[in-house]
C-alpha cells in the first residue's frame, strides 16, 4: 500500500508532506528556525523514548535469565533456564534492532536540525535535496523502529505460552492497522452526490 497507493497510508502522507516541509521551513528562516527546533525535537524525544525502552527491556530480560537456575523451570510454565535462555537470546536481539535503528534515526535528524538553519548562508553546501533525504531516512528509521519494537513486544510473551503470542499480535495487528492507514479523501464530485442523494439542497 505505502508503495502503490501511498495516499492510503499515514507513511506515504508523511512522506509525501516531508520535502514540502522542508522547502516551507527555509522560507523566511529567520522566523520559522524555533518551529525548525521545535518540530525536530519532538521526533527526537519520541526516537529517545523507544530506543531507551528498548534497552531497559533488554537489561530487564538479563536480570530474568539469571535469576532462574538449572534445576528449578519457571512459574506457568516448563521451561528450564536452557530453553529461556533461547527465547531470551531472541528478545534481546529484536530490542538491540530496535536500539540500533533509532539510534540511526537520531543521528539523521540531530544532523538535519544542524544543517537546515544553515542553508540560508549563502557559503553553504548544503541543498534542499540532501536535506529532505536526511529527513526521509531518518523518519523511515524511526518508522522501521516503531514497528520492530511492536512486533517484538508481544513476544515477550512467548516465554510463557505461544497462545498469548497469538493474541498480543492480533491485538498489535488490529491498532497498527486503525493508526497506519487513513480514510479515502471523497472528491467534490462524491460529495455532491452523497449530499443531493441525502436529501440536502446543493448550492448552484
Amino acid at each position: 500500500m505505502i508503495k502503490k497507493r501511498p495516499q492510503r497510508t499515514s507513511i506515504g502522507v508523511s512522506n509525501a508532506g516531508q520535502n514540502i516541509w522542508v522547502a516551507a521551513m527555509l522560507k523566511e528562516n529567520d522566523k520559522k528556525n524555533v518551529l525548525v527546533v521545535q518540530s525536530l525535537r519532538n521526533n527526537l524525544m519520541g526516537s529517545t523514548l523507544v530506543a531507551s525502552s528498548s534497552f531497559l527491556i533488554c537489561c530487564a530480560i538479563l536480570a530474568f535469565t539469571s535469576t532462574i537456575s538449572d534445576k528449578r523451570e519457571l512459574v506457568m510454565t516448563s521451561l528450564n533456564q536452557v530453553e529461556v535462555s533461547h527465547k531470551s537470546s531472541i528478545l534481546i536481539i529484536s530490542f538491540l534492532s530496535v536500539f540500533f535503528i533509532q539510534t540511526l534515526s537520531i543521528s539523521f535528524l540531530n544532523q538535519l536540525a544542524m544543517a537546515l538553519n544553515t542553508l540560508v548562508l549563502p557559503e553553504s553546501a548544503v541543498t534542499p535535496k540532501q536535506l529532505g533525504a536526511m529527513l526521509s531516512k531518518g523518519m523511515l528509521l524511526s518508522a522501521i523502529g516503531n514497528r520492530v519494537f511492536f512486533t517484538a513486544m508481544p513476544l515477550v510473551l512467548w516465554i510463557y505460552n505461544p497462545v498469548l503470542v497469538l493474541g498480543a499480535t492480533c491485538g498489535v495487528v488490529a491498532v497498527l492497522y486503525s493508526t497506519d492507514f487513513v480514510p479515502v479523501r471523497k472528491s467534490a464530485g462524491d460529495l455532491e452526490s452523497s449530499s443531493t442523494g441525502s436529501g440536502d439542497v446543493v448550492a448552484p
